[in-house]
């Protein structure tokens, strides 16, 4: 088997210090090297297939250059969304991402196993995270420094939070204002309690217009989920003019339902979603959301792990956005 080239091999065929290797390789800013020096150690390490050893250098310098985020799952539309985001804000960095989706992951499942190398980096970003990063911090007192940011936060950590509730606030009377009366409300029948902050506003608002409720129970909130549970329900003659719901996944999967049915959206029933992913904009009709300020959001909890990994012992940074109401064709009632 050939022996792997070394930081030495490149420096020797560049014609150039071992430093000067460890300089360009590590992309670092801080020291001047001319860029035909800086093209000739890429092109010896790309000719000699040079591959750095992670471990070695973190060893050194005490840095892994990693950073993971926690997503409860990696590929529902919302939770793509803060990955391409925070990847962005990374890109131009001397940091890498590593996504870790968390759903049903506990502090035992973290801290063994595979998942335990996940642990082993020099930050965390943990978005809508607060139950597993709660747990955490007192399974583990000795996490990487951890930003908590989006829907749920921890109050222990710096964070970036969301104001789901007052969005949700905003969601329901909005669909009072375009003359909606019999307004449900589409979530998780497992979450369902006081304190859920979409659940809260939909019964606060309803209880302030003296209206009376009504949920549509979902078990996942995507949009298989939500097409059938909202045509299971329509189909048996439920009388509801307007929809808030839990996010826009589910939303999309209403509206489709509705339309299967022959339901008009939204001359007979006006329908909302949350979060504002980009494809509420080519549904059909278009789709009214409350948005998440996503690159605000995640450019400012990138900034707060950056800022909590130069200067430790900084004050907590603690930061809620509001969510914005963005208008569309499924609530443009006459």
């Amino acid at each position: 088997m050939a022996r792997k080239a070394t930081s030495v091999d490149v420096a020797r065929l560049a014609g150039v210090s071992q430093a000067t290797v460890s300089y360009v390789l590590n992309g670092r800013v801080d020291q001047s090297i001319r860029e035909e020096t800086r093209s000739r150690v890429l092109d010896a390490a790309r000719e000699l297939g040079y591959q750095a050893n992670l471990a070695a250098r973190a060893l050194v310098t005490g840095r892994t250059q990693m950073i993971a985020l926690w997503v409860p799952y990696a590929f529902h539309s919302v939770f793509g969304h803060i990955v391409e985001q925070v990847m962005g804000q990374a890109r131009g960095s001397d940091y890498r991402i590593l996504v870790v989706q968390i759903y049903d992951e506990t502090p035992q499942t973290m801290l063994t196993g595979a998942l335990r190398a996940t642990l082993q980096v020099d930050g965390i970003l943990a978005f809508d995270a607060f139950g597993l990063a709660e747990s955490m911090l007192d399974a583990a007192p000795h996490l990487p420094p951890l930003v908590t940011f989006g829907p749920t936060w921890s109050p222990r950590t710096d964070h970036v939070g969301v104001d789901l509730g007052g969005g949700s606030v905003t969601a329901v009377r909005h669909l009072l204002a375009r003359g909606c009366r019999r307004v449900a409300f589409a979530g998780f029948a497992d979450r369902l309690w006081p304190g859920e902050a979409r659940y809260d506003a939909y019964l606060r608002v309803l209880g302030e217009a003296g209206l009376e409720p009504c949920v549509i129970p979902l078990e996942r909130g995507d949009y298989d989920d939500s097409y059938r549970a909202v045509r299971d329900w329509f189909a048996a003659d439920r009388a509801v003019d307007g929809l808030f719901c839990w996010n826009d996944e589910a939303a999309i999967g209403a509206v489709r339902a509705l339309a299967d049915l022959g339901v008009r959206v939204p001359d007979d029933v006006a329908v909302i979603g949350s979060d504002g992913v980009r494809e509420t904009a080519f549904t059909s009709p278009t789709l009214s959301t409350m948005a998440q300020p996503f690159a605000a959001m995640c450019e400012l909890a990138w900034n707060y792990l950056r800022q909590r990994l130069d200067q430790p012992d900084l004050p907590l940074q603690q930061t809620v956005l509001p969510m914005d109401l963005v208008e569309r064709a499924s609530t443009e009632r006459v």
